[in-house]
């Protein structure tokens, strides 16, 4: 938890997930309406939990690759993603 902290605002490196991410992100993009809503939706779930999420959302935010969802279920285990808490980065 302390590399994570200490590494908050520093971005994750882009590897397979990263391409992939931008090239959905770039989908996304081309189905946006003219109201600001696409076909294409993009929900990131991860085992990450406070404070390493906030790496999450510095990544995406730096990669320009915007998620309508993200589930961060560390603290919840293997339980439904219903149970998790929804943030919109």
């Amino acid at each position: 938890m302390a590399h994570e902290r200490d590494n908050a605002t520093r971005p994750m490196s882009g590897g397979p997930f990263g391409n992939f991410l931008k090239k959905l992100s770039i989908l996304r993009d081309i189905y946006m309406d003219e109201k600001g809503f696409s076909k294409v939706r993009i929900a990131i779930v991860t085992a990450r939990n406070a404070p390493a999420h906030a790496r999450v959302i510095h990544t995406l935010r730096a990669w320009g690759t915007p998620a309508d969802e993200a589930h961060f279920v560390g603290i919840f285990g293997n339980r439904p993603i219903g149970t998790a808490c929804r943030i919109r980065p």
